[in-house]
């Protein structure tokens, strides 16, 4: 939305005259000072997402590691983010780290379970 309304300005800021120009340039400056600053949040919640998904992705492959009662959901939610967080690197070189740690005949078994749980 605040592209557009900058966008606008600068349309403006074209046509005006010199009178109108500085007031103009007032409101371009001050829109152009809230899109820097809604970017910046932006990254830093995307950098908290970041870091919680890493959490998140630690915390189950210890989990399956130590092993316990709970290791079908522990499975379960993994490939839920695997299949949900595709696209995205970190999850896939955590998910072949995981698998590469956890290689046991009782974790295959839980995976293959899995995938054969899945609806095609």
């Amino acid at each position: 939305m605040q592209t557009k309304e900058l966008d606008t300005l600068l349309k403006r800021l074209k046509n005006s005259s010199k009178a109108e120009k500085s007031d103009y340039g007032a409101k371009i400056q001050e829109l152009q000072k809230q899109l820097a600053l809604d970017r910046e949040e932006a990254q830093k919640i995307q950098d908290d997402r970041d870091e919680f998904l890493s959490l998140a992705l630690e915390g189950y492959q210890r989990s399956l590691v130590v092993g316990g009662k709970y290791d079908l959901q522990v499975v379960f939610r993994l490939v839920s983010l695997w299949f949900n967080l595709f696209s995205r690197k970190q999850v896939v070189d955590s998910m072949i780290k995981t698998t590469k740690e956890v290689i046991s005949f009782s974790s295959i078994s839980l995976f293959l379970l899995v995938l054969f749980s899945l609806p095609c």
